[in-house]
């Protein structure tokens, strides 16, 4: 008797799905006045390729922010981090730039995605008054002009290390992310990841 093992981390159970569900409608969402409906595979395509792109950005224990609403590039940024070993911090779109500039600084996140123009204006604004912390590079859901260094958009990212290896390995049980910085960071905005070290 063939036996299956159970899948150990989310961009696993993500990607087995995908083995059983590959051309099944995975999500559908509005953009303008069009619904824009992906299937399984075409999701882990995305997720695969955004990994690839952040993969020399981005090590185990790494904590990455997500300033976003609710859509399904965050997903997919998440399920990218998650697949290099690294653990997201989400931030609310409604905060005020101060608690963005808490919550960077508290988990000291190099790297932010974040989903709009009015996102990014915000950071903008936090740069200048050189409030950002560690952070070094921002990408943008959406398609925007930006002629910073420092920005660049999620279609780009796909573009990147399109030779890089695969990152569909799980990180081994000894590359933890400080999850003490990440509760922290969701305790001020009201909310606590699942998992909790104390």
């Amino acid at each position: 008797m063939t036996t299956t093992s159970q899948p150990k981390t989310l961009p696993e159970i993500s990607f087995r799905r995908t083995k059983a569900s590959a051309n099944r409608e995975a999500v559908i969402h509005k953009e303008g006045n069009r619904w824009i409906s992906r299937t399984w595979k075409q999701l882990e395509i995305e997720v695969r390729e955004v990994a690839r792109g952040i993969s020399d950005w981005v090590s185990p224990k790494d904590i990455v922010c997500i300033l976003s609403e609710n859509r399904p590039e965050w997903w997919i940024a998440d399920l990218a981090i998650l697949s290099l070993g690294g653990a997201s911090a989400p931030i609310y779109p409604t905060n005020p730039p101060k608690d963005v500039a808490y919550i960077l600084n508290d988990c000291g996140a190099s790297l932010l995605f974040l989903s709009s123009k009015e996102q990014l204006d915000k950071i903008r604004d936090l740069r200048r008054e050189k409030k950002t912390g560690k952070l070094e590079r921002v990408v943008v859901f959406d398609e925007v002009a930006a002629d910073e260094d420092w920005v660049t958009t999620l279609s780009e990212v796909r573009k990147r290390n399109s030779g890089a290896g695969d990152p569909r390995a799980p990180p081994p049980p000894s590359a933890k992310a400080d999850w003490g910085r990440v509760r922290r960071s969701a305790d001020h905005q009201g909310t606590r990841p699942l998992r909790q070290d104390r």
